[in-house]
């Protein structure tokens, strides 16, 4: 059986996925008191959730003033895809023989189930969805590296990254065919080709405008 969580770790998740969501936004205050009540727990185990989340970089505390969510620095998100384009470029060179046909299979089914809706114009709500796919196919990438170096290596850059793309939904058409394409290349252990795709589907993310067409 998974591990219980306990309070910290909940209330952590949490304020973590509403940050990298953009739920909760650069500039926003996070209150204590608020999540004490929204969680039904005392102040230590937030407190605890706001330095790990602050040990991130997602969150500043600022001493008497409260807590507050941090901007991204274009720059910064620049140089980390750049980081991450190389770092899972080198894991496609031997993640693909410790993925499941099931495992691509399940992930191919999610991402065209997505294309189908944003072609006809679906909802919102497929926007989130969709990342969350996404970021599972690229931790599925960089998890079944046989270099054990890359995992932690690209785990530092989650917060940068993920917050950038989730406010850059315009791109979001392009993506869901770029990674069937990915899949695809998985399955056929296809390891240029799949390098081709991240480097092409990475590279895009760093010149990515709300305003842009899909």
């Amino acid at each position: 059986m998974p591990a219980r969580r306990n309070k910290s770790d909940i209330v952590f998740q949490e304020v973590r996925n509403r940050i990298l969501l953009n739920k909760l936004k650069p500039g926003d205050a996070i209150g204590e008191v608020a999540l004490t009540q929204e969680f039904g727990v005392s102040r230590t185990p937030v407190r605890q959730a706001l330095q790990r989340l602050a040990a991130l970089g997602l969150v500043e505390i600022r001493d008497g003033a409260g807590t507050f969510v941090t901007t991204v620095d274009p720059q910064d998100m620049r140089y980390a895809y750049e980081v991450r384009c190389a770092l899972e470029k080198l894991a496609l060179e031997t993640c693909m023989e410790h993925i499941e046909p099931e495992e691509l299979d399940a992930l191919d089914a999610r991402f065209r189930a997505f294309l189908n809706q944003l072609e006809s114009g679906g909802e919102h709500a497929a926007f989130e969805e969709m990342a969350f796919a996404e970021w599972e196919l690229h931790d599925l990438i960089v998890d079944r590296s046989e270099n054990h170096l890359i995992a932690p290596a690209v785990q530092a850059l989650t917060a940068i990254l993920r917050r950038y793309q989730i406010t850059y939904i315009s791109g979001y058409l392009r993506a869901a065919r770029e990674h069937i394409e990915l899949i695809g290349r998985m399955r056929d252990r296809d390891v240029e080709g799949a390098q081709a795709i991240i480097d092409q589907h990475l590279k895009a993310r760093t010149t990515w405008h709300p305003a842009q067409e899909a």
